[in-house]
């Protein structure tokens, strides 16, 4: 089986279809030549830079010409937006009047460099590039993705933002849950998807994966549980801790965390601090700052369970990453993360950590229970979060949008 670096339509015909290929092909053939362009806050080291790596390279496999531009930012700059993103998801935050200056000064800045107005579709991702818009005498159609759970944001977050996103034509959430209240906007949804082409969730055989894990000197001896993500307090990398430490208290085990620094994240090396100091002096806890799709790919094929009990949460696509490779998750009913799991039938979901921990151990205990979870996971992820439904949902947005 070939797994391209450079994917196109036809690849994905393997998992969904000639048909599919087919239909999405005369889907795209109106927009030939129209020129979409998304912008976002970093080209790597979050969920929304994976999603345009695939689904640009594919929008211009059809013959649509679209574009990806990332935003060139201060420290202060994506401090301030780092505020914004936790009051968006609910923190109390202050946004002083020094942020509020770096943000629309860094927003003109990013204006006068990327020339935007030569778009049929712009497609504007989250709140960093949010302001962007009024810097341009609008001739085209631009909406903004919002990547995050608005269900209980902090009213003056939402103050400050509110007016920026009305003046877009339209805003797209991952749920209906997630609409921010008072939009004069319209709102559409559309849920977030994974690339069964990545390196990150390509086949990899057994022997492939040991070698890699041995590698990075990661135990095979023991039950593997395993946690993916950012450094973010918002993923709640300490609560898998307190979980694991349960857990070890009753049969041994291995937790591996890896994860990194998002470039648009301050805060990331301070929280890496933390739990670091947490699992210090542990030698069955591995923690890891690599940047490496492939092991990750590995360690979610070899863990007997993943974790993902996030605080607040998006959407969570590493549980559909690990539910592709039939690995069963055990998350928080949190954002998109039940929409995944479905409680007792490709996964766990957990209130608190004691109820974590004994769905853990009894993933742990039951070999058949993990194969049973892991098969229905795979059906689920294939049937409605792969990148196909995703590039469906883009053509027929830009469809809806494009100037006739």
């Amino acid at each position: 089986m070939r797994f391209p670096t450079i994917p196109r339509v036809e690849d994905y015909a393997q998992f969904v279809g000639r048909e599919w290929v087919e239909r999405i092909h005369k889907l795209a053939r109106p927009l030939l030549g129209k020129r979409v362009v998304h912008v976002n806050a970093t080209a790597y080291g979050g969920g929304v830079a994976e999603l345009l790596n695939t689904n640009s390279i594919l929008l211009n496999d059809l013959g649509i010409e679209c574009g990806w531009r990332v935003l060139i930012g201060s420290h202060s700059f994506f401090k301030a937006t780092r505020k914004m993103f936790d009051g968006l998801q609910g923190k109390k935050v202050d946004l002083t009047p020094t942020d509020k200056r770096v943000y629309h000064d860094y927003n003109l800045r990013n204006t006068l460099i990327n020339h935007l107005k030569y778009h049929d579709v712009v497609i504007v991702h989250d709140p960093q590039p949010l302001a962007m818009i009024q810097f341009y005498k609008r001739k085209c159609a631009w909406l903004w993705r919002c990547h995050m759970d608005l269900s209980q944001p902090y009213k003056h977050t939402v103050t400050y933002l509110r007016p920026l996103i009305n003046k877009y034509q339209s805003a797209i959430f991952h749920m209906p849950s997630y609409v921010m209240k008072g939009l004069k906007t319209p709102a559409e949804i559309m849920p977030p998807t994974i690339d069964p082409l990545s390196p990150k969730n390509i086949p990899m055989n057994q022997k492939d994966c040991f070698k890699l894990l041995r590698k990075h000197k990661i135990p095979l001896d023991k039950p593997l549980l395993v946690h993916v993500s950012r450094f973010d307090r918002w993923k709640n990398q300490l609560g898998t801790i307190a979980t694991y430490k349960l857990v070890k208290n009753r049969t041994p085990c291995t937790l591996v965390l890896i994860g990194d620094m998002a470039t648009d994240d301050p805060e990331g090396p301070e929280i890496f601090a933390d739990i670091s100091e947490k699992v210090k002096g542990d030698p069955n806890v591995i923690l890891l700052t690599e940047r490496n799709d492939f092991l990750v790919n590995a360690l979610q094929r070899c863990a007997a369970v993943v974790f993902q009990l996030s605080l607040r949460e998006g959407f969570g696509l590493v549980v559909s990453e690990a539910l592709w490779k039939e690995t069963p998750v055990i998350g928080t009913p949190v954002g998109g993360i039940p929409l995944q799991v479905i409680d007792g039938k490709t996964g766990f979901l957990a209130r608190n950590r004691e109820e974590a921990a004994k769905r853990c151990l009894q993933l742990i205990k039951s070999k058949t229970l993990r194969k049973k979870l892991g098969k229905a996971g795979r059906q689920h992820i294939l049937k409605n979060y792969l990148t196909t439904k995703e590039l469906e949902d883009y053509i027929k947005l830009i469809k809806r949008h494009c100037p006739k």
